[in-house]
């Protein structure tokens, strides 16, 4: 921009006289004018800085607006252009979320796919095996109560044969019989010992049936279903009271196994929440470590054979007692929790270690006295045999006398 010059020529003439200087055309002044001339240069002056200061500003404020506008046009511009990228980007990122998400599914579809065919194919066997164990099995009883007929069948025939053999006093021939009905009994009980090995072997996993007989003659007036499940519950034992009412439930899980794992309890608990049930027993062989006759995990009470039905009457009599006591689901919690707290205690644990103690002493003793029964039945046996030997010499001596006195 072109600076002002500091002074205007005067827009119309003037006179001027000695003395002072004209600050317009520089020529002197008289002194009595020096005032009146210096207050008009100063008017002159503050209008000329007025009129700069407002054309100054005007430039200024025609600058900025200008300046405002094109700014204005180039962050609608970098706007419009962010828009566009972030559209794009948009776009491009619903393509690539719609061809991932079908290619995932594409995955899922076939890694299901074969999941089913899988599981379809291993129940078809499971079935087809369990067909074929059950057919084995029934064989097999058919065959063991078939040769129980013939052993009963062969015994009584044997027992009739030595009947008539004492009757007859004819030793050799009771002889005979024992030998020929020894020699037979002894190949039928090879015979039942192999069909009695295969029935377990294929009943291996029915040992809930033994458990359920206990339980039926302990409790005959308690109501029991057996469940035909691979895993879980597979006794439903619903206990009564004296007046035939439902007091509550027990389950049972009573699989012969070789292995302790904690799905065995998990698999009973789901069962007992479905059955609503009070307790839930898995009887099983093996334990976790350290765990010595009884365990409790996820709220199953874990035990071995031998106190399964201890176990089991403790449970129905606090199922009897509580409902009697007509209890709040508290308070039967309460004491389930003491409950199942006394069970697996170091006392409760010495109880039940005496128990199997007294336990074996029976058997030992049921065993000495089977052995002392065939000793007595074998001294018997003995006495007979020689009471048969001395009569058939005294027969024999007596026929002697009778013949030799004929002849003579």
């Amino acid at each position: 921009m072109a600076t002002q010059p500091a002074f205007s020529p005067p827009t119309a003439p003037h006179i001027h006289v000695s003395g002072e200087t004209c600050p317009y055309c520089q020529q002197e002044i008289p002194n009595e004018r020096v005032a009146e001339i210096r207050e008009r240069y100063e008017a002159d002056q503050q209008r000329q800085e007025k009129e700069f200061a407002a054309r100054l500003d005007a430039q200024v404020s025609s600058i900025r607006i200008q300046f405002d506008e094109a700014r204005k046009a180039d962050i609608a511009a970098l706007n419009e252009q962010h828009a566009t990228a972030i559209a794009q980007q948009k776009a491009e990122s619903v393509l690539q979320q719609n061809a991932a998400r079908e290619e995932g599914k594409k995955l899922a579809d076939s890694a299901l796919q074969q999941q089913i065919e899988l599981l379809t194919t291993a129940q078809t066997a499971s079935a087809e095996k369990a067909q074929e164990a059950e057919q084995k099995r029934l064989e097999a009883v058919g065959e063991l109560t078939t040769f129980k007929a013939q052993q009963e069948a062969t015994i009584k025939l044997a027992r009739d044969e030595v009947r008539t053999a004492m009757e007859a006093q004819k030793l050799e021939d009771i002889n005979a019989v024992n030998a020929k009905n020894a020699a037979e009994a002894k190949v039928l009980n090879e015979k039942i010992a192999a069909l009695q090995k295969l029935v377990d072997a294929e009943e291996a996993d029915g040992v809930d049936i033994k458990v359920l007989e206990h339980l039926k003659k302990a409790y005959p007036k308690d109501d029991f279903r057996v469940v035909g499940k691979n895993t879980g519950a597979e006794i439903i034992h619903t206990v009564r009271s004296n007046n035939k009412k439902a007091c509550g439930t027990i389950v049972y899980d009573t699989r012969s196994r070789d292995i302790w794992s904690s799905k065995f309890a998990s698999n009973l608990r789901q069962d007992m929440v479905a059955e609503k049930a009070n307790h839930a027993v898995l009887v099983t062989g093996k334990l976790q470590k350290g765990a010595g006759h009884v365990q409790i995990c996820d709220g199953v009470v874990c035990v071995k054979p031998t106190c399964a039905l201890a176990i089991a009457d403790i449970l129905r009599n606090e199922i009897v007692h509580s409902h009697s006591q007509r209890l709040s689901a508290e308070g039967r919690e309460r004491k389930t929790e003491h409950l199942y707290t006394y069970i697996t205690s170091d006392g409760f644990t010495k109880l039940l270690e005496s128990m199997e103690g007294t336990d074996e002493k029976l058997l030992k003793l049921e065993e000495d006295e089977q052995k002392a029964h065939k000793a007595m039945w074998s001294k018997r046996g003995s006495l007979l045999k020689s009471q048969q030997r001395d009569h058939a010499k005294m027969r024999e001596q007596i026929e002697a006398i009778i013949e030799s006195s004929i002849e003579e």
